[in-house]
């Protein structure tokens, strides 16, 4: 079992009972962790895959650091993040035992991504006003989902970013008031996926640009919403080659729907379906 001992700031390693553990690794039999932070240090050394074995808080700050490949797999467990999360190396969170739908990975504090962040089998949310994930390099999810309740989902800020999903997984926020995704000044690509907001989806601001190769992005809204349908609000540049954008309301709705609404310093649509 290894713990941390916050007084001399380093690992403790000792034989005992593992009932504390929070994760594990299984190269050259099981090692026990007590703090998920210390199984990172370790790993990023033995390049060990982590693996969650309890439902467990880590109410402390995780950082991946440069130069780390790091993969954790929730395994059917939900783990609550209670701090920052800053993704300096290259984190995976995967969760093997997805087809149970048990697992998850839930945030309280932004997860702040500066390399590589990849989502495989993976549930993410946030019940927080906090933004989820703060990506500022390639963020890639494969058949995972992540969600918001009251904050962004995801924003971006840093220059030459990437969003890539497939088909199978979603970006999202069940609240009307507010955008699923908010490009503040980056050069950020959209790159497959279903992005998708009960009434506003992408703020792109000025100065930012945004380019949407693929991808399904919609919004809609339902009965007694009168807040204006915006899938996408761009002030800054935007670049249309490919997927498809739309807006829906139901009939008892009276908002005006706008698919994109451009006050924006440049609109290109080169392909696409809207």
């Amino acid at each position: 079992l290894v713990t941390h001992n916050d007084l001399k700031d380093c690992q403790h390693v000792e034989l005992q009972n593992a009932d504390r553990a929070v994760s594990k690794t299984i190269e050259h039999g099981d090692i026990y962790y007590y703090n998920l932070q210390d199984n990172i240090n370790t790993s990023t050394k033995t390049g060990y895959q982590i693996y969650a074995i309890r439902n467990f808080d880590a109410s402390y700050p995780i950082t991946v650091t440069e130069g780390a490949d790091i993969t954790f797999d929730l395994d059917g467990y939900v783990v609550s993040a209670g701090d920052d999360w800053t993704i300096n190396g290259k984190l995976t969170v995967a969760d093997s035992k997805a087809s149970e739908e048990t697992g998850s990975l839930r945030a309280s504090r932004p997860i702040t991504n500066n390399n590589e962040l990849i989502f495989t089998n993976a549930k993410v949310t946030t019940l927080s006003a906090n933004t989820l994930i703060n990506n500022n390099k390639n963020l890639t999810l494969t058949n995972s989902t992540l969600s918001s309740e009251y904050g962004y989902t995801l924003e971006v800020s840093e220059s030459n970013t990437k969003l890539t999903m497939d088909e199978d997984s979603y970006i999202q926020t069940s609240t009307k008031d507010i955008y699923v995704i908010r490009n503040t000044s980056a050069d950020f690509i959209i790159d497959g996926g279903n992005i998708a907001g009960r009434n506003r989806v992408i703020k792109n601001e000025t100065n930012a640009k945004l380019t949407v190769k693929s991808g399904n992005i919609y919004s809609s809204s339902t009965a007694n919403e009168s807040i204006v349908i915006n899938t996408i609000s761009n002030s800054g540049y935007l670049s249309i080659e490919g997927g498809k954008i739309s807006a829906s309301a139901t009939e008892q709705s009276q908002s005006p729907t706008e698919t994109i609404n451009h006050g924006g310093q440049d609109l290109t649509i080169t392909g696409g379906e809207i």
